[in-house]
């Protein structure tokens, strides 16, 4: 995921467009190959493993649909740039693909570098919802300012403001991914905390990616050849922001509407009036 953007460029640029597939098809086949080898499967006890819940006991539980809304368009905002970003840099600056491949590389690095990062923050007691709403603001100043917004191309349009919006865009892709993982599971752990449900959120997670990632690609790539890179940046930009904003509103909902209930049950326990 680090090497891969300016690895694949150099390819290109010294040997042509078929060496980067047929390496790459050729690890994969060796990795498959490797994985049958020497990862064996341990068969499980199924002995009454009915599902304890059904996945719209999942879905539609509070928290989660929000969760799946940041993964779809916050924790897919690189795929969004995956199609135009390179044309971009080469018709803007003129940059080479190997070139190219080294600025694109920053997104994954931060990406890798930020993941861990946040699971330390997480461990010290930070929400999931507020490091969401972070991301959510990182990746919308990075899509205005990678762009650029209409009207500040000759202020905006340079390569370190490139670096800069991919780097923001590495932490918030980061954070929106994690913490949309975890936020689910403390979501779930209302209906319960068994293997079956813990399986069922992770296939979720991961659908939830790939379907953003894919969607993200398709439309990222249509607006960009519309309406150009600029105002496809600030399309995605905006979609960003508008999730941020509904996120926080939906975690302050949720969380003075837990502080109520937390105050009307020690109210019942001690016997006091409501109001």
């Amino acid at each position: 995921m680090v090497a891969g953007p300016s690895l694949g460029g150099l390819l290109y640029t010294y040997t042509g467009f078929s060496l980067p597939f047929c390496s790459l098809g050729l690890s994969m086949v060796i990795s498959g190959l490797l994985v049958a080898v020497f990862c064996s499967c341990k068969k499980q006890n199924s002995e009454n493993t009915c599902s304890e819940c059904s996945w719209k006991d999942i879905l539609v539980c509070s928290g989660i649909p929000d969760y799946i809304l940041a993964l779809l368009t916050i924790g897919n905002v690189n795929n969004w740039f995956s199609a135009s970003l390179e044309q971009h840099l080469y018709t803007a600056f003129g940059l080479v693909p190997a070139e190219s491949g080294g600025i694109m590389m920053i997104f994954a690095l931060l990406y890798s570098l930020t993941s861990p990062v946040v699971g330390v923050l997480l461990d010290y007691g930070f929400s999931t919802s507020k490091l969401l709403i972070l991301g959510g603001v990182s990746s919308s100043l990075a899509c205005f300012l990678l762009g650029p917004i209409p009207g500040f191309e000759l202020l905006l349009e340079t390569v370190p403001v490139c670096v800069v919006s991919l780097v923001l865009i590495g932490a918030g892709v980061a954070s929106a991914s994690l913490c949309g993982y975890l936020g689910m599971l403390d979501c779930a752990r209302r209906i319960g905390s068994s293997e079956d449900i813990l399986n069922k959120i992770t296939c979720i997670w991961l659908m939830t990616l790939y379907l953003g990632g894919f969607l993200s690609v398709i439309f990222g790539g249509i607006s960009a050849d519309v309406y150009g890179f600029s105002c496809s940046s600030t399309i995605q930009g905006c979609i960003t922001v508008i999730v941020t904003i509904w996120i926080s509103c939906r975690a302050f909902y949720r969380q003075m509407f837990n502080t109520s209930s937390a105050e009307k049950d020690d109210q019942l326990e001690t016997g006091e009036p409501f109001l």
